[in-house]
């Protein structure tokens, strides 16, 4: 790039509006609490619209304000101050909302209780228009409508998710389209009672009710956690204004969402005396299972084994030992290892490896009959057997013959006299040292290649510890017909104070904006290629540190964003080569105050969600991983290359993303070795893709006369590439699909396809009829076998099903049909037996039976009537219902003859048949003798109850006896009866005109029987 274009870019840079750094939609924003204020009992409307909705802590003392935020430490209970007629009228109008909070749990226990962190009611705590709650690690949002039959509407629950700053939007648009977003992305999470989209409106919202936090108008359902900001919108945001918020927040909170996942991966402690050693970062798919394995080069002053993390589903366990590759003997003479590279060095479809150290350079193969067990192959390789305390290495075709040759950079502090190694690759997993410009003392650290002149053939870029005789401490090795020459006059000024001398540790080759060509970029700084063997420095970018920062999209937005592992901080490319700059949220390994010597950083997609992860090697603390969650939305490409000559990785190709209309290059890479300071990166090519559905893709191999083809590619998806042969053919629709419903689980089967390469099925689950896996954000299982079995199911439900298969190359079949099934219990219980009727002291009827024996019975229901012989079936309803296996009936009439029976309901609404019938002449003299056999509390009725309920109770001697009603903290509120009784059947009131509403207790003590019932005083 010459000056004047640097001239342009940097007038670019500074009229660009940064993609992060924007402000939040305030189109439709009704309300917004941003919890700043900072002390005092009202958080204040800040919205600017129409009157403040502001809101009243009425329990100041259970609550703790924060410069940013409110947290909740008790029931604080959260009101507003008026009805939140404010926000309804809106949505009524619009017949749109939006709700977003930002927050943190305290836990993933709530003391409990389904805690309530939002809620839109009144002092009906079955009704709400809106509700947010928390149970465990799993959240759910109610949103009511006039299409729904309950009062809280349709209900939304969404699974496991960890304690941390988190951003959840709830979005419905005026067609009923309905959308849940966490942390920017779009969730597929279980949903009832629905229809998609729903039909209805708000026209049924209530609008007397509050707005609630933390809680509603019943005790006990408080939420603990920190509130940081709820907006609520009439109008329904789209993913791009989600995303514009989400970032905006990033940016305010000063956050990444990042996780430091190390100890729930088993990526731990691995101290030896006190030293750990981590030094390098390589990933590669050492099994071919499809997910990034990893190794660790370990060196301190104590020897130890290097470490090997063999990834099963996004699970690592050290197995360097087992695996033959922890080159233990080797480094319990030395200090250990510093270089390794995954290398497919004989062609055959797998990734050997070539390990650096301060003794022998062991490469190692990957054994056919056992793939992801190796070999070494030192005796026989021809690698020479000197120790020259090797540190970077890396494998590339310098002579385009299609097999990879090995470099080693070594290490000799100061002097630069330390002679480099060079090994042609003979294609039988033997080498020859050869001298071709490399071997003299060039570099001691890290090691890139590249096309960096785009001639065709790999160049090298070599890192040196401190400044080499011309003061340069980046040196790049132009390959001129398999010759290396020193480029002289490059522009490149690295030189940074160390010791009084230049030190840089790591370089790559990467183009950071995206024209094709590759640029230079060190721990440091960022050198764009002017497209002549020289370069040009980038002004003003983030500081870094000297070993290396990492590179990767990590949003998918199509840019190269930047990790300072040293630092703790991710630099998001707003597109223009300025950076907006935030922190890690939690657990860092700088974080820790002895963490002092962190060396590298490399990426990989551990968790295959199309984003890439990546793991940090720390020299005086344990090895760190950590997972990205910033993609959001935002699309994906993942390339797996392989050559013709069936080298998977296919190192040296160049890959081009271009739009698929205008054929606007948007990104490019070049598959290699390794890079920066003793790093690799997944060999495979990850590219984000922003919004865009497709994309042109241009492939350029390496040998084979740069055999270059292009096609057009679906996003989101992984592609495998061979020279001459793009595997873009899907496998046909799986056949014979079947569905088995249980009360637990699901039991999916297909036929297995004929196809070979099919390499999994995705299983599409929904809760809407005639869905689309299509508008999906991914798929809900991905299984290898035929069959599955689904026990994340909720009883009740329906649920429907599509599956399609899918091959190596990341092409997927059509759906198979859309087959559904309903988790029921249709079986019902048997009819009660044993009923019996009695005329009681009071002019009453008292009920009694036996109690059914299957476990699920929930209640018993009471049916009466004045004739003989009736059919319950034809009567509207059930007259009485009860938990108990007796019930006094109290509304009966002086000389009128009843009849009774009754059925069994289990928990599924199971309805039994009818009892046999029994009668009652109800007289003003009680005719009968027959008393109680046991002590019963019966269940008060009418509950919920305004203001009057009745208590029935029966006691079968005389005795003495205590009913008393107590509130939610165990205050006595009345003594109902409090003396001797005579054996007998009971009934007394409770009148709850001078109470509160809220929830209550009775209790009967009569000698050692004792029993409490619940009930609900609700005015």
């Amino acid at each position: 790039m010459k000056k004047a274009q640097i001239k342009e870019l940097l007038l670019m840079i500074l009229v660009s509006l940064s993609s992060y750094a924007q402000n939040r939609v305030t189109d439709g924003l009704q309300v917004l609490y941003k919890f700043n204020e900072g002390s005092g009992s009202t958080i204040t409307d800040v919205s600017g619209v129409g009157s403040p909705f502001n809101l009243k802590i009425s329990s100041i003392a259970n609550v703790a304000w924060g410069s940013n935020y409110l947290q909740t430490i008790g029931e604080a209970k959260i009101k507003s101050l008026t009805t939140a007629t404010k926000i309804i009228n809106a949505c009524k109008s619009s017949n749109e909302l939006t709700f977003e909070i930002w927050f943190i749990p305290t836990d993933t226990v709530q003391h409990n209780v389904v805690a309530r962190m939002m809620t839109m009611t009144n002092t009906d705590y079955h009704a709400a228009n809106i509700k947010l709650w928390q149970k465990t690690n799993d959240f759910g949002f109610h949103c009511r409508d006039s299409s729904t039959s309950d009062a809280n509407g349709i209900e939304w629950k969404f699974y496991n998710y960890p304690v941390k700053l988190r951003h959840f939007i709830f979005t419905r648009s005026s067609d009923g389209q309905e959308r849940l977003y966490m942390d920017n992305k779009l969730l597929s999470p279980e949903k009832y009672n629905q229809e998609d989209p729903v039909p209805g409106d708000f026209s049924t919202w209530d609008n007397s009710f509050y707005l609630y936090l933390s809680g509603d108008a019943i005790n006990g359902f408080y939420w603990l956690g920190k509130y940081y900001k709820i907006a609520v919108y009439s109008k329904s945001l789209s993913a791009e204004e989600v995303a514009q918020n989400y970032n905006a927040g990033l940016i305010e909170y000063g956050v990444a969402p990042i996780t430091d996942i190390t100890s729930t991966n088993l990526l731990g402690d691995h101290a030896n005396n006190g030293e750990y050693g981590g030094h390098g970062i390589y990933w590669g798919d050492s099994d071919g299972d499809g997910d990034p394995d990893l190794y660790i080069t370990m060196n301190a002053t104590t020897p130890m084994a290097d470490q090997f993390f063999e990834n099963n589903g996004g699970v690592f366990t050290e197995k360097a030992a087992e695996k033959g590759i922890d080159n233990a003997i080797e480094n319990a003479t030395t200090k250990g290892s510093h270089g390794w590279v995954w290398a497919d060095l004989d062609n055959d479809g797998d990734f050997d490896g070539w390990n650096g150290s301060y003794s022998r350079n062991i490469p190692y193969r990957n054994k056919n009959n056992q793939p992801g067990y190796f070999e070494d192959m030192f005796a026989t390789s021809g690698i020479e057997d000197i120790a020259l305390g090797t540190r970077g290495v890396t494998a590339f075709d310098f002579d385009n013959d299609g097999d990879l040759d090995l470099f080693g950079n070594n290490f000799t502090a100061r002097t630069q006299n330390q002679p480099n190694e060079f090994y042609m690759n003979n294609g039988n997993f033997t080498f020859t040292r050869i001298n071709n410009g490399l071997t003299g003392p060039v570099g001691d650290q890290g090691v890139c290649d590249g096309d960096i002149d785009n001639d065709g053939d790999m160049d090298l870029a070599l890192a040196v510890f401190e400044s080499n005789t011309d003061g340069r401490n980046v040196v790049i090795m132009e390959n001129v017909n398999g010759q290396f020459v020193k480029l002289q006059n490059t522009g490149l000024n690295l030189v940074i104070s160390a010791d009084g001398l230049g030190s840089v540790d790591g370089v790559t080759f990467w183009d950071m904006n995206n024209d094709g060509w590759l640029d230079v970029v060190s721990g440091k700084k960022i050198f764009l290629n002017d497209h002549d063997k020289t370069f040009t420095e980038v002004a003003n970018v983030p500081s870094g540190f000297r070993f290396m920062r990492g590179i990767a999209d990590l949003d998918n937005d199509g840019d190269w964003d930047l990790i300072d592992p040293l630092a703790g901080k991710v630099h998001l490319n707003n597109g223009n080569l300025t950076f907006t700059t935030t922190s890690y949220t939690t657990g860092f390994a700088s974080s820790d105050p002895n963490v002092t010597d962190l060396r590298c950083v490399s990426f990989a997609d551990i968790d295959l969600d199309g984003d890439v992860d990546f793991a940090v090697g720390v020299k005086n603390l344990y090895n760190r991983l950590y997972r990205n969650e910033y993609s959001g939305n935002n699309k994906y490409l993942k390339i797996q290359l392989k050559s013709a000559d069936g080298q998977i990785g296919a190192f040296g190709t160049k890959v081009y993303l271009y739009s698929v209309t205008g054929d606007t290059l948007l990104s490019y890479r070049q598959a290699h070795g390794s890079q920066g300071y003793l790093s690799q990166d997944e060999p495979v090519l990850h590219f984000g893709c922003g919004n865009r559905d497709q994309v042109k893709v241009k492939v350029v191999f390496l040998n084979n006369n740069h055999s270059t083809f292009e096609f057009i590619s679906n996003t989101n998806r992984n592609v495998s590439i061979t020279d001459f042969y793009p595997d873009l053919v899907a496998p046909s629709k799986p056949t014979n699909f079947i569905l088995n419903g249980f009360l637990d689980k699901v039991e999916l089967s297909w036929n297995k396809n004929l196809e070979g390469d099919v390499e999994k099925y995705n299983i599409y689950r929904s809760t809407t009829a005639n869905f689309d896996p299509d508008t999906m954000a991914t798929f809900t299982y991905a299984v290898l076998d035929t069959v599955f079995t689904d026990t994340n199911v909720v009883y009740g439900n329906n649920y429907y099903y599509s599956i399609a298969a899918v091959d190596t190359a990341g092409n997927k079949s059509d759906y198979s049909e859309i087959l559904a099934v309903s988790i029921a219990d249709t079986i019902a219980p048997e009819a009660p037996t044993g009923l019996k009727i009695v005329l009681t002291d009071e002019s009453t009827a008292s009920l009694s039976w036996n109690k059914n024996l299957e476990g699920d019975v929930e209640k018993y229901q009471i049916y009466r009537s004045m004739v003989s012989n009736f059919d319950p079936d034809t009567m509207d309803t059930f007259t009485y219902s009860t938990t108990d296996t007796f019930y006094v009936d109290v509304n009966v009439d002086i000389d009128k003859h009843y009849y009774y029976k009754i059925s069994a309901v289990d928990i599924h609404e199971n309805n039994s048949e009818f009892s046999s019938e029994v009668n009652l002449l109800i007289t003003d003299i009680v005719n009968n003798n027959v008393l109680p056999t046991k002590f019963e509390l019966s269940q008060n009725y009418p509950n919920p109850f305004n203001p009057v309920t009745k208590i029935s109770y029966q006691i079968p001697q005389s005795t003495k006896l205590k009913i008393v009603v107590y509130d939610m903290l165990g205050n006595e509120v009345k003594i109902l009866e409090n003396g001797y009784k005579e054996a007998g059947y009971y009934n007394l009131e409770f009148d709850g005109s001078k109470y509160s509403s809220g929830i209550y207790f009775y209790k009967m003590i009569a000698g050692s029987f004792v029993e409490t019932k619940k009930f609900v005083l609700i005015k």
